[in-house]
């Protein structure tokens, strides 16, 4: 029989989420300090914060949050240390400081 591991999926979406999307939460927001590596031109992907639906789009160039129409109520985020309320149906860009710097990494050595 073959399938899929789900620890292993598990650990996949924590990767992405902690390690490219940057996501924690502290201090009552949502928290995203995204990084992703030069072979992942972008990400995108729903999530749930104090049970209400966020798309997430990222890219080398910027990050933006949707919350979904139907939330109940605004939620605190926090975008590079840029504090935002965002409010239900809202869409919030933000340019990533870290773009130029990032891309000027050394190129990882690959066997």
């Amino acid at each position: 029989r073959e399938g899929i591991h789900l620890g292993a999926m598990a650990g996949t979406v924590d990767m992405v989420l902690r390690c490219y999307a940057g996501v924690e939460t502290r201090a009552d927001a949502l928290w995203l300090h995204p990084l992703l590596p030069d072979e992942l031109p972008e990400a995108r992907f729903r999530m749930r914060y104090r049970n209400q639906p966020i798309l997430v789009h990222m890219n080398h160039e910027e990050v933006t949050l949707t919350l979904s129409q139907g939330s109940a109520e605004p939620i605190d985020v926090n975008v590079e240390g840029t504090p935002k309320s965002l409010s239900p149906g809202e869409t919030w860009t933000v340019k990533l400081e870290h773009s130029a710097r990032a891309h000027q990494r050394t190129p990882a050595v690959t066997s």
